[in-house]
């Protein structure tokens, strides 16, 4: 490794610490998520990042399974670029040569910018190239990574910078690699994926009720700490172990058990009486 493309002591130190701070949110695919596209912005000067799992990159197709974007400053701007990586996905953007990038990053398992793979004159006369461009957007930095376990699916980071910024460097792409191979090996395991149930989105009170199962609370002490009848609540707890696939409390915690969760991740932080008044509904 070049003397440049060192990375050093205090952003190993940051990408270890947010490694961390992703597993405490783990249970939750969007919210882990989140939290690391924001730390590997901050660490590297990157303007947006949008980061998912992807399918068919080996294949030349690729195909989004689900996304999370970090850093946009506008709503308008996000649609527009989510609208067009629709379109390429869908080929409808007749521009074959950016499936073939993203191919060939993914086969190396590495890091690269499309100017790059594809040379900067290339890279200006690409259908791609205009489409950056109407967003504001010019310098990027593709990473991609198999998920474990998977034959031809990818954890995926797209960074990009404004316009008239600097194109990412050697140490900038290094923290990149470091960074993603780091999160990487933890998908699908203490790290949920997209396709996996989660926490949020199990309406506020059945959250709590769930929070309250997970500290080993039994069905009357949760009809006591949020104030409900043991009825409601053994409604709430069958709603629980539908959303997760599983058909008895033991069920319930062995899923957290195994993959490493608690009921101190941000969304249990958010569970408490005002997210939801004794006499609210439930649909069962």
């Amino acid at each position: 490794m070049s003397k440049s493309a060192r990375i050093p002591v205090s952003d190993l130190h940051a990408i270890l610490e947010t490694v961390g701070e992703c597993r405490d949110r783990g249970d939750d695919p969007a919210v882990w998520r989140e939290h690391f596209l924001g730390a590997v912005a901050k660490l590297v000067g990157a303007d947006v990042v949008m980061g998912g799992e992807l399918a068919g990159l080996r294949a030349g197709r690729p195909a989004d399974i689900a996304a999370i974007h970090f850093g946009w400053e506008s709503e308008s701007l996000r649609d527009r670029w989510e609208q067009a990586y629709r379109d390429f996905a869908a080929g409808r953007l007749p521009d074959p040569t950016i499936g073939k990038c993203f191919s060939q990053v993914a086969g190396a398992r590495g890091e690269a910018s499309i100017a790059q793979l594809l040379g900067e004159r290339a890279w200006c006369r690409s259908i791609f190239y205009q489409f950056y461009s109407a967003v504001g957007m010019d310098a990027n930095l593709y990473s991609f990574h198999p998920v474990p376990d998977t034959a031809d699916e990818f954890s995926g980071l797209i960074l990009t910078r404004t316009a008239g910024r600097r194109a990412f460097n050697a140490r900038e792409t290094q923290i990149v690699r470091e960074f993603h191979a780091a999160i990487v090996p933890l998908v699908g395991r203490a790290l949920a994926r997209f396709n996996e149930p989660c926490p949020s989105k199990l309406a506020p009170r059945a959250r709590q009720v769930l929070k309250c199962l997970l500290e080993g609370d039994g069905d009357k002490q949760v009809a006591v700490r949020l104030a409900l009848s043991p009825y409601t609540v053994n409604q709430y707890t069958k709603v629980i172990y539908r959303h997760f696939g599983v058909s008895s409390r033991a069920e319930l915690l062995a899923r957290w058990i195994a993959r490493g969760w608690g009921a101190t991740a941000q969304w249990a932080s958010r569970c408490n009486s005002q997210d939801s008044g004794p006499g609210s509904a439930i649909n069962v």
